[in-house]
Parts: structure tokens; C-alpha cells; sequence
């Protein structure tokens, strides 16, 4: 377990080693017990209903709800953490964007995959970058548009492109014990190197496809969730039993429609040539234990095999020079995720903001 100190943030030792393996940690936690347990609480009462409705998305999602609680900026926020964040981006912080990982028991594993900084919905075939880092004048919106195109027409690794310094950084904490087999993070040290060729498959056959049909347990049931878009996160499966005869079809065969449907939309799969997973790292931890990586380096978790519920949440931070969202300077609210972010606050959390152009607002603001 990573050992810190509350004011000194990472050592040269630290920075050198996300610099070689693409991650750092895990770090014991910096809230108490108690008070992961109280967060955990809430948000299972959100992530165990697909039939809930975000307050600012209006709709099922797990992004954000450190908009909602701010009791969870405690983890990002903390000065031990701030301060690590600070030796790897200095001191003009934002937190962008929170996402609430939920694993039921039983389920399935998430695929390797990486990110350079675009969050453009690729997850599901889409290509709308979420982030222009506006302190590297070699990078723009149309740049990062092609990121994906061009990880699409790859055979073979290259050489990852040189983005100058790190303009995207997850936070990553447990808010559960996550032992062995309850769907563990996994990290491959220093793939961060590399960019890795990326397909666009039948949306069931990419990294993220997880079964949508856990916790369905009858045909309303089914038909619900699947008219009001709550089957599949950010998927929109409103139009999908358009035509069919719902009445006269078991479930099951339900079931089977709305797959073959849902082939019909694209995700993104990392194609794992040359890599050699006997290099990978699984990181069991304790609840409030974190981890600190680079979405450049290759990260996935292992299935949920055990009858426990495995929950953790992960904060994505950048210098506050990043415009976020830029569609959103044109009038374009949606996302590349289909979530609507008009209602959307960066979070500033050290320094100044240095992009008039975001929405954002401080640390001690209340929702």
C-alpha cells in the first residue's frame, strides 16, 4: 500500500514511477470508514434502480453525482490528494466529470482499453471529444476528432503521440472491499507508451458491454426498461421494440430481439495485439483505498464472480485551462455519451480558472 504525506504530494520517486508504469497507488484512504460507508449507501440506492432518474440528466446515469452529493468531492479534494494532483498537473485544477462503477454479483468483466483525454463516446460508436486541452496549441477540437479514425485504420501498436504532459488524470477509490473476485481493477504498467488499434463492433461485442438484463426479472419489466432507454447506459433503446409484436412474444424471445437490435449500434474494442497480459496488475483494495493512473494506460477490471456487490467511483481531473465540453460554446448540449450537460458544473478545486469559457464553479459552492 502506497504510504504519502498529507502536504508534500508525490515525491520524485512517485512522479518517475507514473511516468514508467502509467499509474501510482493504491493509496490508503483519506476519508473515514463511516463516511465511505454513508456514500456508498446513497449511491446503491441510484445505481441498483435503472429505473432512477439523475437530478441533472434526467435519466438513469452513473456520471456526475458529486453534483448531487458533495460530500463525495471529499475524496478528490482531500489535501493529501489535491496535492498529489498538483505534482503532476500544477496548480490550476478542475474536476470535470465523476462516474459510479457498480458491479452486481455475478457480472461480467470491462475490456482493456485507454483514453487520450477525448471522452468522445466511442464506448458506443460515437466521436465527439469531450476535452480540448487549450495549453497545448498542437492539439484542437478537429485534431481530437481524428483520434479515434486513426486508432480505427491501425494494424498494429505505435508509439503513443507525444501530448507534451499529462492533461487527464483519474482518481479512482473503492467505496466497497474489493477482494480478488469482486470484479478488481486491472492495469497493464507502462502500456501508456502505446496506442493501441481500436475496432468499432456489435455494441455486445465491445469493452464495455455489460448484461443489461441483471435485475430484469419480467417481460414489463423488460419492456419498461427498454422503452424508456434504461436497459443500457447512454444507449437510447426507445425505438427498439418499435414494430414488435410485444404481446405475443415470451421473454425470452424478447430478449433475444433486443440483442440483435443492439448488434446494430457500435462500440469500441482495444485490439490486444503484442500484449502480453503475465505483465498485469490487479489491485485488490480496501474501501476509501485509491488509485491515481493515466486514462492513457491500459485499464479494465475482472468479472464480478462473487455474491458481493462490488462499487467504486472514479474523478477526472484536468488543469482548468481545458475547455470541457466544447460543443457546448455552439449551442450543442448533447454529448458524445447522448446525455444532455446543459446543466453541467466543472468543479474548481485548486487555483484559478483559467478558461472563461467553462462553466464552473468553486469548491464551497453548494448544488
Amino acid at each position: 500500500m502506497g504510504q504519502h504525506s498529507e502536504l508534500a504530494g508525490l515525491s520524485k520517486r512517485e512522479l518517475e514511477s507514473l511516468k514508467d508504469n502509467g499509474y501510482l497507488g493504491p493509496y490508503a484512504r483519506v476519508v473515514c470508514q463511516d463516511r465511505v460507508s454513508s456514500v456508498a449507501r446513497k449511491l446503491l440506492v441510484h445505481v441498483r434502480n435503472k429505473g432512477d432518474r439523475h437530478p441533472l440528466y434526467g435519466r438513469y446515469s452513473a456520471r456526475d453525482w458529486h453534483l448531487v452529493y458533495p460530500e463525495l468531492l471529499d475524496f478528490v479534494a482531500a489535501p493529501g490528494v489535491l496535492n498529489q494532483l498538483k505534482s503532476i498537473m500544477g496548480e490550476d485544477l478542475i474536476l470535470w466529470r465523476s462516474h459510479v462503477f457498480y458491479k452486481p454479483p455475478r457480472t461480467g468483466p470491462v475490456g482493456w482499453h485507454q483514453d487520450f483525454g477525448t471522452f468522445s463516446g466511442e464506448d458506443i460508436g460515437n466521436n465527439k471529444p469531450s476535452l480540448v486541452p487549450t495549453h497545448l496549441p498542437q492539439l484542437n477540437e478537429a485534431v481530437l476528432r481524428e483520434y479515434l479514425p486513426s486508432a480505427t485504420r491501425l494494424t498494429s501498436p505505435e508509439t503513443a503521440p507525444d501530448l507534451s504532459d499529462y492533461w487527464d488524470i483519474t482518481v479512482w477509490v473503492a467505496l466497497t472491499d474489493v477482494e480478488e473476485d469482486m470484479g478488481v481493477l486491472k492495469i497493464l504498467p507502462g502500456s501508456h507508451r502505446l496506442r493501441y488499434p481500436v475496432r468499432l463492433n456489435p455494441l455486445p461485442d465491445s469493452d464495455f458491454w455489460q448484461n443489461p438484463f441483471v435485475g430484469i426479472h419480467s417481460k414489463d419489466q423488460l419492456v419498461r426498461a427498454c422503452n424508456d432507454s434504461e436497459l443500457v447506459l447512454d444507449v437510447d433503446t426507445s425505438r427498439v421494440l418499435d414494430g414488435v409484436p410485444v404481446e405475443e412474444l415470451t421473454y425470452e424471445k424478447l430478449k433475444e430481439i433486443i440483442l440483435s437490435q443492439l448488434s446494430n449500434t457500435r462500440g469500441s474494442r482495444t485490439v490486444l495485439t503484442g500484449v502480453d497480459e503475465a505483465g498485469m496488475v490487479t489491485l485488490p483494495v480496501r474501501k476509501g483505498d485509491y488509485v491515481i493512473f493515466s486514462e492513457r494506460v491500459l485499464h479494465g477490471s475482472l468479472a464480478n464472480t462473487s455474491d458481493c456487490e462490488r462499487l467504486a467511483i472514479n474523478f477526472r481531473v484536468t488543469p482548468s485551462s481545458t475547455l470541457v465540453y466544447p460543443f457546448r460554446t455552439r449551442g450543442d448540449f448533447v454529448d458524445g455519451f447522448n446525455l444532455d450537460v446543459s446543466q453541467h458544473k466543472n468543479v474548481l478545486l485548486s487555483g484559478r480558472n483559467l478558461n472563461p469559457r467553462n462553466v464552473t464553479r468553486s469548491l464551497s459552492a453548494r448544488p
